[in-house]
């Protein structure tokens, strides 16, 4: 007889796909101020990361007949650093395995 994950309860099974059973006194509680801090978090950083990369754009790319000065590029490629900065934060704190 197969098992829920991790809780010892017997499963039922319907069509080969393990259901875990109810189990008693068990009470699920989404913490919803959390929740919405981690939505507004999301928000706010795809629109930094998206600015980030507009201006870089700007910077590394010349208007017609112009080119790009040496302060413009390393401008550009700094917001290019400071957004894959970012990016490997994000995904250093969703990753356990590099806490």
């Amino acid at each position: 007889m197969a098992t829920a994950a991790r809780s010892g309860v017997p499963a039922a099974t319907s069509r080969g796909v393990v259901m875990p059973r109810a189990i008693p006194g068990l009470v699920v509680a989404i913490n919803w101020s959390a929740l919405g801090q981690v939505a507004v978090v999301t928000v706010v950083v795809a629109v930094i990361i998206a600015a980030l990369m507009s201006l870089s754009n700007w910077c590394l790319t010349p208007a017609e007949g112009a080119t790009v000065t040496t302060p413009r590029k390393a401008v550009g490629y700094a917001l290019m650093g400071v957004m894959a900065l970012i990016v490997l934060g994000g995904l250093y704190l969703m990753i356990p395995y590099f806490h």
